[in-house]
């Protein structure tokens, strides 16, 4: 401590090291009394555990950040293992699958014309089912062509009553493939809740390539719900995919919003600078 007659200056010392002072300075013509002295010491004492409170906090959120960072990027690349396998291996296993049953479907056999005809419409099927979980997984549309091309499919393959349909605005480009990842997770995770959950007939994506930033909106016309001014209190009542969304946007810097209500539908939006989003 630093006392020169009317003025004192208590250093404030953390674990890092010297984090900043507290001064007071007494009345024109006064000096600092014993008791003001010891009550500025005390002071200087409280401030000092709430800095390093903040530092700590920061550092810890830092931490959950970035490990919630490598977890995602760890999902992201096992959901493109296992898409690829589908694609490579299960997929091509069925097509040659269906070939050989094709060439057993003789007309000299005519008692196994409807037997095999069965098992061909079920492994078509399967086929299909495949490449469905190939694309949900890890569409490779997303990495060739980007973003836009990768929503278009996402509503092409809709299965609301009355579809979804999809507005752009702007001059559509490539974004960083971090972002355009992490757009394309929320929008596929915002149409599978309003077909799975929110009873929603149809659905809105909208999709704004501005100057200044990114923005991607999916409204359902469902059931909605009362939406929490916390988001992350969704994850109490079960609603992890909304929670998910949010972190999701927050990795690659940007805004989330949800706005819902009951037998109001449900709006998310988020939003990413032009400059983070760029690739």
């Amino acid at each position: 401590m630093v006392i020169e007659g009317e003025a004192a200056a208590v250093p404030l010392l953390g674990e890092t090291g010297l984090l900043g002072s507290l001064g007071a300075t007494a009345a024109a013509g006064d000096t600092l009394t014993d008791e003001q002295v010891e009550l500025l010491t005390t002071v200087a004492q409280q401030v000092r555990v709430a800095v390093e409170n903040a530092r700590l906090y920061r550092e810890r959120q830092e931490s959950l950040r970035s490990y919630v960072s490598q977890v995602t990027q760890a999902q992201e690349e096992e959901r493109l293992r296992i898409a690829r396998e589908l694609h490579d291996d299960t997929a091509q296993e069925l097509v040659r699958l269906v070939r050989k049953l094709e060439q057993l479907r003789r007309p000299s056999l005519p008692d196994m014309t409807q037997p095999i005809d069965d098992l061909l419409n079920l492994t078509r099927d399967i086929l299909q089912a495949v490449r469905r979980y190939s694309r949900d997984l890890r569409p490779s549309v997303l990495d060739d062509l980007g973003l836009l091309a990768a929503i278009e499919m996402l509503i092409d393959e809709c299965r609301l009553p009355k579809g979804a349909r999809l507005q752009v605005t702007g001059r559509p480009r490539r974004l960083d493939r971090l972002v355009e990842l992490a757009l394309f997770r929320i929008a596929q995770e915002a149409l599978r809740n309003a077909e799975n959950h929110a009873e929603a007939s149809s659905a809105t994506v909208e999709l704004v390539f501005g100057p200044e930033a990114i923005r991607l909106s999916v409204t359902d016309d469902g059931t909605g719900f009362a939406a929490p001014e916390n988001i992350s209190a969704l994850s109490l009542a079960g609603k992890l995919g909304l929670v998910g969304m949010k972190e999701r946007a927050e990795l690659v810097g940007g805004h989330f919003e949800l706005r819902s209500s009951p037998d109001g539908g449900t709006r998310v939006a988020v939003t990413v600078a032009a400059e983070a989003a760029t690739a």
